[in-house]
């Protein structure tokens, strides 16, 4: 089985490799992102289910969550401690909230987040600013809640990571 083993890992690593160049895409669009990652998250999960950690409770999460046309895997060590569920941009309140609900009905718990990028985030300067515009957005990302920073980002234009 090693080699069945290490052809997985080795699908799994080209899954990140995609996932980076993905986020590192300036032509790529929001929505052609989220995709994007939504596909990489399912293929990624089921490697990870055919090497055997998974657990009964992962899964159930995973199912929850695909009810209501969302993407989960297992994260860290998988045997059942945790899974990650990529929430939409548009997700509201109520959405979120039902799906905290269903989860803890199946007893678990669940850790809300949000995140503005992926790593540090810059504006592209392949678009023209100027200082005043610089200095705008810079007042205007501090005085941002961490619900509003994605849209936030998407209005202003091209972001590069890493």
């Amino acid at each position: 089985e090693p080699e069945l083993v290490n052809d997985i890992l080795e699908r799994i690593q080209a899954i990140s490799d995609e996932a980076r160049r993905a986020l590192l895409d300036p032509e790529l669009g929001r929505g052609e992102l989220l995709k994007a990652l939504e596909s990489l998250i399912d293929e990624n999960h089921a490697h990870l289910v055919t090497l055997g950690v998974s657990h009964p409770a992962l899964e159930r999460i995973r199912e929850v969550t695909r009810e209501r046309g969302l993407h989960a895997k297992l994260t860290g060590a998988g045997g059942g401690g945790c899974a990650v569920v990529l929430l939409p941009d548009a997700i509201d309140d109520g959405a979120l909230g039902e799906l905290v609900q269903a989860l803890g009905k199946e007893g678990f718990e669940a850790y809300t987040t949000a995140v503005g990028g992926s790593g540090l985030g810059i504006l592209s300067p392949y678009v023209e600013r100027n200082q005043e515009d610089k200095a705008v957005a810079a007042e205007d990302f501090v005085a941002k809640s961490t619900v509003e920073l994605g849209e936030w980002a998407a209005d202003r234009g091209r972001w590069l990571f890493t």
